[in-house]
């Protein structure tokens, strides 16, 4: 697992277990952090609490960056360009965005952006195992 390349690189296409995972996860660990960092500044409990306030914001700043990212990954599975991330902007149309892209199923075979995660091809478009899935989490 590269976290450089999983949450901070446009490049390349994610599934939807993947992308649904991501998102859990990055929430999870924004929920935990801002718990820290707040506790953190009771610590401290001076009269100068900017250091609380500006550690949230560069927290808040680096979990919406990787948040986009997977969202540009997950319209890259779609064959979409990351363009259509402005959509994550509009209020109600946001909520319509984001079940759209937990339900679409991506781009059988390869296309533009890269391999079809789920090692699908045109002329076989049921799920195989791809050789990345099984070697990318062993020891090395």
């Amino acid at each position: 697992m590269n976290i450089k390349e999983d949450f901070f690189s446009f490049n390349g296409r994610i599934r939807r277990s993947t992308y649904f995972i991501r998102i859990v996860a990055l929430f999870i660990l924004l929920i935990i952090l801002s718990f820290f960092i707040g506790v953190i500044g009771a610590v401290l409990n001076s009269g100068n609490l900017y250091f609380t306030e500006i550690f949230f914001i560069l927290l808040v700043i680096i979990y919406l960056i990787a948040y986009i990212v997977q969202d540009v990954k997950r319209l890259h599975d779609l064959d979409s360009s990351g363009i259509w991330i402005i959509l994550r902007f509009i209020p109600i149309i946001s909520l319509i965005f984001s079940f759209y892209l937990l339900l679409a199923d991506g781009t059988v075979g390869p296309n533009q952006y890269g391999e079809d995660p789920k090692g699908r091809t045109p002329q076989n478009p049921q799920y195989t195992s791809n050789q990345e899935d099984e070697t990318r989490y062993q020891w090395k």
